[in-house]
């Protein structure tokens, strides 16, 4: 007992890394703290609020304590297998028989065998599930009935604000649409895209962006398809909101994992900041080469409240004197523990991403 103590003291010492001071001095409050040390808090507080949810699987382990939902780690699961069967059908026939209601996947934290898992493929996800909300990289996913599986759920019911999202209009030899920052490549041979015939490939000091006008307090949902290009890599999902003078006045970001078997589809929901009227989406690597394509934004309004976040304003900008285009200055802060290696310089982030990203091995 006296040994379990202590290693319970330890984990609140050493984890989060920092005691919640600020809390207990009145300048910060227990969910602000727990959203921003504790994995997946918004989800699990949103599943906990979900009226009929029974079960939820993840991927990997969440604290339990913040929801009243039974959860089951798939790796667990002897019905639905370490590696997902491939038919859909039968996967979600396991998951009606076991009683399961939502699907809750947190990326910074994806087991070894990620790849492999078509229960958190967001292109299954979209089919047959409704994106509830979430924020910091971990979402939760509502399964929806039989009868209206198999279709595009809507998660974003807004128009296309990105012109030439698939790279597939050129202008000059380039993107139309698009500013180039640093070296990336221009693919139009239809060997290295998905969807189409071109794509794009970034490392952490190239970029491609492009700008849209945006409402302020307006959710959005940013979308790309990345797979990488020499061996696994990191991908950032990344808005830089502006208001009308062209200042940045906040940013929001997660990173995901890109690997060489192929393209995957990310998303991110993000809320436009108050006073921002401009989003200069970026294309860019956190870590290795990777190829983009598809990439969107769209409003999910009218989207039947379906999408919901925690409501906290986008991460501030460091430095207010960083490029108006947008490209950060370095001094972003970026939660990333993926798990699956890249190469042996994955424990450091490059010179262009922002410090305190974690890369374990499995």
């Amino acid at each position: 007992m006296g040994l379990g103590l202590l290693a319970y003291l330890d984990t609140i010492l050493r984890y989060p890394g920092e005691l919640p001071y600020r809390v207990v001095l009145g300048c910060q409050s227990k969910d602000s703290y727990l959203r921003e040390h504790v994995g997946g808090f918004t989800a699990l507080r949103l599943l906990d609020a979900e009226p009929g949810a029974t079960r939820a699987v993840v991927p990997n382990e969440v604290a339990r304590l913040y929801t009243r939902v039974r959860i089951d780690r798939s790796i667990n699961l002897q019905y639905i297998g370490y590696h997902v069967p491939a038919d859909e059908q039968v996967l979600l026939q396991h998951l009606d028989q076991r009683g399961f209601s939502h699907i809750l996947v947190e990326r910074d934290r994806l087991p070894p065998e990620w790849e492999e898992l078509t229960i958190i493929n967001e292109e299954f996800l979209r089919r047959n599930a409704v994106l509830i909300g979430g924020d910091r990289n971990a979402y939760l996913y509502r399964i929806v009935p039989p009868a209206e599986r198999g279709r595009d759920q809507g998660w974003a019911r807004g128009r296309e604000l990105l012109a030439n999202g698939g790279f597939e209009n050129a202008r000059n030899g380039l993107p139309q649409g698009w500013t180039m920052s640093g070296r990336p490549a221009y693919d139009t041979g239809g060997k290295d895209g998905w969807n189409s015939r071109s794509a794009i490939r970034v490392g952490p000091r190239d970029s491609f962006s492009s700008r849209t006008a945006v409402v302020p307090n307006r959710q959005y949902l940013l979308s790309h398809a990345t797979r990488g290009a020499d061996g696994y890599g990191l991908a950032r999902l990344q808005i830089n909101w502006g208001d009308a003078a062209g200042r940045t006045v906040g940013v929001s970001i997660e990173v995901v994992p890109a690997s060489p078997r192929g393209y995957r589809l990310n998303s991110m929901l993000a809320t436009a900041p108050p006073g921002a009227v401009l989003a200069v989406v970026f294309a860019q690597a956190q870590q290795g080469q990777v190829w983009y394509d598809d990439v969107s934004l769209r409003s999910v309004e009218d989207n039947s409240g379906t999408a919901r976040g925690s409501g906290r304003p986008p991460v501030p900008v460091a430095d207010r004197a960083a490029d108006r285009r947008g490209v950060p200055a370095g001094r972003l802060p970026v939660r990333t523990h993926l798990q699956r290696p890249i190469t042996a310089s994955s424990r450091r982030p490059g010179p262009a991403a922002p410090p305190g990203g974690r890369h374990r091995r499995p």
